[in-house]
């Protein structure tokens, strides 16, 4: 069982933005992290799906069945939990992140958790920001920034 925290950043005046995700075993320590840049984004709502998508994507490579899914966007864990948004204006991949809970996990479970619970993916959805390109591989090692928060979150466990 892994947790994984998701969260994306939006600016709208470029309708860019970045993603980033934090994949922790049951102890609190760091799996798998990923960031990346967005381009041609809807609004936030779109950035935050996409950077949920990248995780369980990169849960669904290493192999890990079971899943709980952490968020601080209330419309994307009411969208994964729910048939209500198959049809809102980011329906595609609203569609992809379903389709990859079904068919990737055997145990999935999708959380609201506010920002201050979410801190280590947020400061990757904005180093995800200023990357080149639209997309970036894993992380080889975590920013010194980002592992001092994994440092501090820690304690927190699941």
């Amino acid at each position: 069982l892994v947790k994984i925290n998701c969260d994306g950043a939006f600016h709208q005046n470029s309708a860019s933005g970045g993603w980033g995700f934090v994949i922790r075993d049951s102890a609190g320590n760091v799996v798998c992290e990923g960031s990346g840049r967005l381009d041609h984004l809807l609004n936030s709502f779109h950035a935050e799906v996409i950077a949920c998508i990248h995780g369980l994507k990169a849960a669904a490579e290493l192999g890990i069945e079971q899943v709980i899914l952490e968020t601080d966007a209330l419309m994307v864990q009411q969208a994964v939990s729910s048939s209500a948004y198959g049809l809102s204006f980011a329906s595609e991949p609203v569609c992809e992140l379903k389709h990859l809970v079904h068919s990737s996990f055997s145990s999935f479970e999708s959380k609201y958790k506010p920002r201050d619970c979410n801190r280590v993916a947020h400061a990757l959805a904005a180093l995800g920001v200023e990357c080149e390109t639209e997309t970036s591989p894993l992380l080889d090692e975590l920013p010194t920034c980002i592992r001092e928060l994994v440092v501090r979150h820690n304690g927190n466990g699941m």
